[in-house]
């Protein structure tokens, strides 16, 4: 006796999407060395260069479909697509298997949502729902940029309103629209322009400008510091390469105010911070040694296991030190 039969259906595989470069900009802070976290620091963006692969995606597959006892098709379940939106900055090639960027730029992944973008906008302040910024493309800021806050980018860094208590150092050009008070510091590669200063530093490759006023600011330039005709600088300490020009200098209240041009005053700030290392570094192996002298030999050999070696700690400063010094010979020369 034949008994009649069928044949089930095979379903289809889901899509999924496995991520050969992961972001992890959406935490809640950064561990420091003692475990606490820095809830201003949301750790690093992640620079992509064009054409790089971001993620690999399995595609779906329809099944197979089966037979009922009537030989009559039992349709299969598709599986489903991944969940992947190709987002600005990316494209989907080889057949939708592949995502790649289609310029240089930081990876951002929301949801199901990747993008790679040229220049990070944070529409308002920069503060805890943001964090902290370092990449290596350009940074707009529409608000302010909050106090213990910092932005290092590789490029251009525009803010609308003030730096207060803060840091931004750029690759490219630095615009504060406003002002920059209360300590805050501006390092730059390219130009620097800015609203006004107030106890702040600045230190720029190129030309700075300053639209209002610097009060009890330093500042220092590779080329020239710029005012309008009516700008003012109180108290502090302008440097430039090659000129100055502002409209009133000083004031009647007493406060010391020092301009300066001539010999690049950026240069010899960095020798003075490696003179500072090369001092430190001494004194470290000046004090091991003297502990030294008091250990047996394994204990001495424990110790010099953790300090840095002494070619690092004594030679490298004083190499670099007499590096920047024939410079400066061969310039008087």
């Amino acid at each position: 006796l034949a008994v009649a039969s069928g044949t089930p259906p095979i379903d289809g595989a889901d899509g999924s999407v496995r991520m050969i470069v992961e972001s992890d900009r959406d935490s809640i802070g950064v561990a420091g060395d003692s475990g606490n976290i820095d809830f201003h620091d949301r750790g690093s963006f992640t620079f992509i260069e064009k054409d790089q692969l971001i993620a690999e995606i399995t595609l779906a597959t329809t099944g197979s479909p089966g037979k009922n006892v009537c030989s009559e098709d039992i349709p299969a379940r598709a599986g489903e697509r991944a969940s992947l939106t190709a987002g600005p900055g990316t494209s989907l090639v080889a057949g939708g298997t592949q995502l790649r960027a289609t310029h240089g730029g930081d990876l951002r992944r929301a949801d199901n949502r990747i993008e790679v973008s040229d220049l990070i906008r944070v529409p308002g302040n920069l503060d805890f729902k943001m964090g902290s910024i370092e990449c290596e493309g350009a940074v707009r800021v529409e608000g302010d940029v909050l106090p213990e806050f910092h932005i290092r980018a590789g490029g251009d860094v525009t803010i609308g309103g003030v730096v207060d208590a803060a840091e931004v150092t750029a690759g490219g050009d630095v615009v504060v629209r406003q002002g920059v008070i209360r300590g805050s510091r501006i390092i730059a590669k390219g130009t620097v322009k800015v609203g006004y200063l107030s106890h702040a530093y600045v230190e720029c490759e190129n030309e700075v400008s300053i639209a209002k006023e610097a009060l009890h600011s330093t500042v220092l330039s590779r080329t020239s510091i710029m005012f309008p005709a009516a700008g003012r600088v109180v108290g502090g300490r302008l440097h430039a390469g090659k000129r100055i020009e502002v409209g009133v200098a000083g004031d009647l209240g007493g406060h010391r105010t020092v301009l300066g041009t001539g010999p690049d005053p950026t240069e010899s700030l960095e020798e003075a911070k490696i003179t500072v290392r090369s001092q430190n570094a001494e004194s470290v192996r000046t004090k091991a040694d003297e502990v030294a002298d008091s250990l047996s030999a394994d204990e001495e050999e424990n110790v010099e296991r953790v300090l840095p070696s002494e070619i690092e700690i004594r030679e490298q400063p004083t190499e670099e030190l007499g590096k920047m010094r024939e410079g400066d010979s061969d310039l008087r020369d």
